[in-house]
This record gives structure tokens, sequence and C-alpha cells, in this order.
């Protein structure tokens, strides 16, 4: 550094003769006087100093101005050396021109620096830059190609089934291999160079190379059906939601129970997917297209209308009101023993069974209720109480019209209360001789008159003869006509 120095102040020596020429000794000032280092006192100096011969050598002279303690020459020296400079035409460079000239170099320069700084990318990804998940920020293509095979090479898919069960498929057993393409050198030839410094902020760009990896699916689907969860001893059928009668004679749901059946074709579109977006875990636990289902569920439609259906028929009663203040009721007791049943289980209204059931029912119903008698009890005068014949009377059932209206309550889920219908409806005989009567003894020959209960005739009498046929009848008879004075 010293010999530049040197070398400068041997050319500016050689400038100041050749003006000298030109006049006397005293008539200039040299435009440039070099200092050197054993001069220099700070770092300010020797910054204004290059800055100086920099503007020097490439636009013109600088008027050199320098400290009273550093100037070899006296006060008119200095003004006759302003005065030739001017003289000689020479210009003078304001502060404002000279720090735009050095800003304008600084610019130049940070932008030169950062373009250089991006060209690098030319040949690498710009940070912050991921393919198929990896980050690949700072590296070439065959850099990212080779990071993308080494993670085929390795690949694992862990398959997690909801029976708790855990299987690992390894790539290599079905084919599974990274296959290159221009696709991630077109990402590098794409990305914007000049964006460089948008990763050194933490920005993030994704990209996902499509068939950037091949497998054999026959070969999948093989070691898919070969795993334990396959297997038919080690399933668990799903069982459908059903019916089931309580003690109470009530209907309730049994909720279905899903087991455990793996569905082959959807297991492999599944695993397929995951290996296609190169997942490296395959949560089953909960996907509800993997296995089989029960096909009736608790909250199936039909299953709840069907257990409100035999509710409501269980729900019926029917209060049979009976001769004598009696009461029959048809209950759940008896109506959920009509109720078929499949061999499957399935709980159903049978109208056929229903109705042969119903029938039989109002049989022994009628059984119960019906009598009839021509025959009433009479409390004689003598003879104590007698068996008296009389017209008929009593209750008979009428079955078949029964069985229609019972049918029709059970069905529709009519509840009431009501008398059986009858075919005759007489329950008690006719009316007592409490009143006004006549009371014919046969075997004493006797005749008795009651009015209002009170005796009011009793006299001896004579009964008509079998033998002359002129037989008095036995029985209850009503009195037509009387005639008085005979």
């Amino acid at each position: 550094m010293k010999d530049n120095l040197k070398s400068e102040a041997a050319r500016s020596e050689a400038k100041v003769r050749d003006k000298a020429a030109e006049g006397t000794e005293d008539d200039y000032v040299p435009v440039f006087q070099p200092i050197m280092p054993d001069e220099w006192t700070t770092a300010d100096e020797k910054l204004n100093e290059a800055i100086e011969r920099m503007v020097d050598q490439t636009i013109g002279d600088l008027p050199i101005y320098k400290s009273q303690s550093k100037s070899s020459g006296n006060d008119s020296a200095k003004t006759k050396k302003d005065s030739d400079a001017s003289k000689s035409g020479q210009s003078k460079m304001s502060g404002p021109k000279l720090f735009a000239i050095i800003f304008l170099a600084v610019l130049v320069t940070l932008v030169g620096a950062y373009a250089w700084e991006a060209y690098k990318y030319t040949e690498i990804f710009i940070d912050g830059t991921f393919i198929n998940g990896v980050d690949v920020g700072g590296m070439t293509v065959d850099e990212v190609e080779s990071q993308i095979a080494s993670g085929v090479e390795t690949y694992k898919l862990d398959v997690n089934f909801k029976n708790g069960d855990r299987e690992t498929l390894v790539g290599k057993d079905f084919g599974f291999a990274y296959v290159p393409s221009d696709h991630v050198k077109k990402i590098l030839e794409d990305q914007n160079i000049l964006l460089w410094i948008n990763g050194k902020f933490g920005q993030t760009v994704r990209y996902t190379v499509d068939e950037a990896t091949t497998y054999d699916k026959e070969k999948l689907a093989a070691l898919l059906e070969a795993l334990p969860e396959l297997q038919p001893e080690n399933e668990d059928k799903p069982k459908d939601a059903y019916l089931k009668l309580k003690s109470d004679n009530t209907f309730t749901i049994v909720p279905e129970t899903e087991g455990f059946v793996v569905l082959p074709d959807k297991l492999l579109e599944a695993v397929c997917a995951a290996v296609e977006n190169g997942e490296k875990k395959l949560d089953l636990t909960l996907a509800t297209d993997v296995y089989e289902h029960a096909a009736v569920t608790k909250d199936d439609e039909e299953l709840n209308l069907q257990m409100n259906d035999l509710n409501a028929f269980l729900d019926t009663t029917i209060t049979y009101d009976l001769p004598g203040g009696l009461q029959q009721i048809l209950d759940r007791n008896t109506t959920a023993k009509w109720i078929a049943q499949s061999d499957d289980g399935f709980y159903y209204i049978n109208t056929d069974f229903l109705k042969e059931d119903v029938a039989a029912y109002i049989a022994n119903l009628a059984e119960a209720v019906d009598y009839e008698k021509d025959t009433r009890e009479f409390k004689s005068t003598k003879r104590g109480t007698v068996e008296l014949k009389c017209d008929k009377y009593g209750t008979t059932v009428d079955q078949e019209k029964e069985t229609e209206a019972l049918m029709t309550n059970l069905i529709n889920h009519m509840t009431e209360e009501r008398e059986p219908a009858y075919t005759r409806n007489d329950p008690v005989p006719p009316a007592d001789f409490e009143g006004t009567y006549v009371e014919v003894d046969y075997d004493n020959q006797h005749v008795y008159f009651y009015k209002e209960g009170e005796l009011i005739v009793d006299s001896a009498c004579v009964t008509g003869r079998k033998s002359s046929g002129t037989t008095t009848p036995k029985g209850i008879f009503s009195i037509y006509s009387k005639q008085k004075n005979r």
C-alpha cells in the first residue's frame, strides 16, 4: 500500500512541475498532495482520503482542505491557490452532489449483492420450499430427488383397526418405489428467485409432486387379504337391533352390536389412498365405511314404529260388565300372548292368529257367562221353597259378533268398558211374587190369595184330575181376565 501511495505522489509531483513551467514557482498550488500513512491519525481521515482519491480519479480534481496544523503555507499562499484554481477553470463539487454519488454507489453495491444472492437460486430451492411435505430449501433438484427416493425406500404404513390390532405394511412388500419426473425440476425453474428473501423471513411454499411414486396394487391387495383381521375365524358378526318383551309385558329396543368384520374392498381403497398420499399412519378405529355394519340400528324408523305399535296394542284394555255386577278385564297380561314371533325373533301382529285367539277368549267368556233357565224358585205357603216352571230367561253371548267387536278394539287400540254382545240378555227370572198373586197347592188341595204380600183368602180347593183330562197345569201363569161372583 505504501508503494502505491509513493507512486501516486510521484505522479502528482510531475503534474506540478508541468504546471510550473507555465508560470513562476509561486503561481501554483498542487491539486493533490498525498498524505503518507505516518501522517494519518484517525479512521475518519483515512476514509476522507480514500473518497477524495476515488472522486479525483473519476470526475476531476478536488480542492484539498487541510487543517491549519497540517498546512505548510501561509494565508496568502492559500488565497493565491484558490485564485489560481479559479483561473484554471477547474470545477468544485458541492456536498449534496458528493452524497448522491456515494448513495448511488452504495445502492448499486447492494443491488448487485442481492442479485448475486438471487442467482444462487437458479440451482437450489428457496428456503421455506416444501415438496411432498419435505423441506427442500437450499437443495438442488438431484438432492430433492434423492431425498424423496430415500424416503420411499424405507416407507412403512401403520394401520390401526378398531379392535385394537395394528398391522405394519412395508412398502417394498408391495412394490412401492419412487418414479423420477420433471416435476421437481419444473418447480425449481418456476420459482421467482428475486423472492429468495421471503424464505429467510419464514415464509413457506408447499408443493405436491403427483405420481412421484408407484406400487403394485395387486400385491397390496394380496397382502391385505392375508392379514389376520380379515380371516373368518377372527370375525365377529354385527347383530341387528331388535325388540324384547320385558317382564312387565312391554316392548323395548335392544341396541345393535357392531362386531368386527372388515370389508376387503373398502380396506384396499383406504390403504391405497393413504399410500398415494404418502401417509405413515392409517387410523381405522373410527372409520365407518371399512367395516360391516348392523342392518338395523336402534334408531331404525321401522323398528321404532313396530315397537310403538306393539306397545299400543298391549296398552289396549277391555273391561267387560257381566251379569250380577261382575267384571272381566282383558289386558296386556293376556294380549301379550297373542303377539306372533317369527323364528328369527321378530315380533308382529298376525291377524289370522289373533282372530283365533280372540275367538277362543270369547268362547271362554261365554262359557262363564251364558245360562238359560225355564224354572224359578218359589216360596210356598205350606211346602217351603219349590221349583216352578216359567218362561225362559238368562244370558247368551253372541260369540261371532263379540269376536269381531274385540278384534276392532285391539287392532285400532280402542280401550273401553262395555257389555259383551248377547243373543239373549234376560239375566233375571220373571217378576217376583211378593206382590199380588194366587197360590194353588196341589198336594194339599188348598188355595191362597195374597194381596201386596198379605194373605187375604185361605180356602180348600179341588184341582182337575189327570185321568179325566182336566188336569190343572203346573207353572206360573198370568191372569188375563176375571169374573166376579161365580
